[in-house]
């Protein structure tokens, strides 16, 4: 997304879903975080731009909340909503204002207790879905089955 805010009329659509694991989705080499704007290549009835609106792992924007599309002071990538600002910012930027980082020896938690880290993508992916939900009944098998 190009760091100017997008002409009124340029139809625009968000990231509702990103790999997990990953941690990101790729459209046409570029990486984009949940929320953020894209601009479409190509028609939107086609190939693969078609399948990701109709599976709504991106979604049009409304015309009528372009107010509330938020721009990155850090990288000039826009979003949807100040909302999925502050995740990229948490997730891209989070050392921008630590000069010094104190990082813990391990993960313990007391009491000859562990923390696990998932490792899998699981619990992340479960939040995505809860939050935003795929629309897996209209991938095209199941369609045309």
């Amino acid at each position: 997304m190009p760091s100017a805010a997008p002409a009124k009329d340029t139809p625009l659509y968000w990231v509702r879903f990103q790999l997990p694991g990953l941690d990101t989705f790729t459209y046409w080499g570029d990486n984009y975080d949940r929320g953020q704007l894209l601009l479409l290549n190509g028609s939107a009835t086609q190939g693969r731009n078609e399948q990701l609106i109709r599976m709504q792992y991106i979604e049009l924007t409304d015309p009528e909340t372009r107010h509330l599309h938020a721009e990155c002071g850090v990288c000039g990538a826009w979003f949807v909503s100040e909302y999925f600002l502050n995740l990229h910012g948490a997730k891209q930027h989070a050392n921008r204002f630590r000069d010094d980082i104190e990082v813990a020896a391990g993960m313990q938690l007391g009491d000859d207790a562990a923390a696990l880290r998932d490792v899998t993508g699981d619990s992340a992916e479960r939040r995505m879905q809860q939050d935003f939900p795929l629309a897996l009944e209209k991938t095209k098998a199941t369609l045309e089955g």
